[in-house]
């Protein structure tokens, strides 16, 4: 069974007078989205040493339309994603470039909207990259947020649908974050927490109903994707981790 599916690929917590709680607005926190103040080795070895971030969809999804939220804060719109070139794969290993495209700076206002991005209708993987090829003059590289829609297959082996309920708390953490889950089907339940780079951070099994605690203390500050369900049926939330 086809379902439409809307990643918001990066994690915001809405809180109150805070403009991302409005359907299209942004916040105007830098912590809100990604910076990139350091060049790294990017997954596609054409893209040598780079500012970049990667998105693992857990399995194999087909693209649709893409939003882009730049960095919106008022002191760092300059270092918003400017020139992007967007590369996708099946497998982290073998990319393709789908091509570039150039992102408007933001306007630092609590009323921002982002700008309508490519359409990448037709495009089927599981990652997608997106290396900054310029900001807009800026000392480092940034983005506040990617709202992407998807098109998935939903089954089981039995040729069951899976539904999950997934919760993280406390989401913004900074030492204990806790899982709880529940699936109509399922009494154990896999798990995955990945970095932005697709680095995998932990894994393991949640039981249907039963919460369990894990220790982030020493995970570096930035966003996360939990990952639940068996392959093709995935949910995932994110996770931002805070450090003072």
């Amino acid at each position: 069974m086809k379902k439409l599916i809307v990643f918001t690929c990066a994690l915001f917590l809405c809180a109150q007078i805070s403009a991302q709680c409005f359907a299209d607005r942004h916040s105007r926190v830098l912590s809100d989205g990604w910076q990139s103040c350091e060049m790294k080795e990017n997954p596609n070895a054409v893209r040598g040493n780079s500012h970049w971030l990667m998105y693992n969809f857990g399995h194999d999804y087909t693209f649709g339309p893409v939003h882009f939220w730049n960095t919106n804060n008022p002191d760092a719109l300059e270092n918003g994603l400017n020139e992007i070139v967007i590369d996708y794969s099946q497998d982290g290993i073998t990319w393709t470039e789908w091509g570039t495209f150039e992102i408007p700076k933001a306007d630092g206002s609590g009323f921002y909207e982002g700008t309508e991005g490519p359409d990448l209708t037709g495009i089927h993987a599981r990652y997608l990259l997106i290396t900054g090829l310029s900001n807009h003059g800026g000392n480092c590289f940034g983005l506040g947020e990617i709202r992407i829609a998807t098109q998935g297959v939903s089954v089981s082996s039995e040729d069951e649908e899976y539904h999950f309920a997934l919760d993280v708390f406390p989401n913004p953490s900074s030492d204990i974050v806790t899982i709880a889950a529940s699936s109509d089907l399922l009494n154990e339940i896999p798990f995955s927490m990945f970095d932005l780079s697709g680095q995998l951070m932990q894994q393991g099994i949640l039981n249907s109903n039963i919460p369990l605690s894990i220790n982030i203390s020493n995970w570096p500050a930035g966003q996360y994707q939990i990952v639940i369900g068996p392959k093709g049926n995935e949910s995932q939330k994110s996770l931002t981790v805070l450090r003072e």
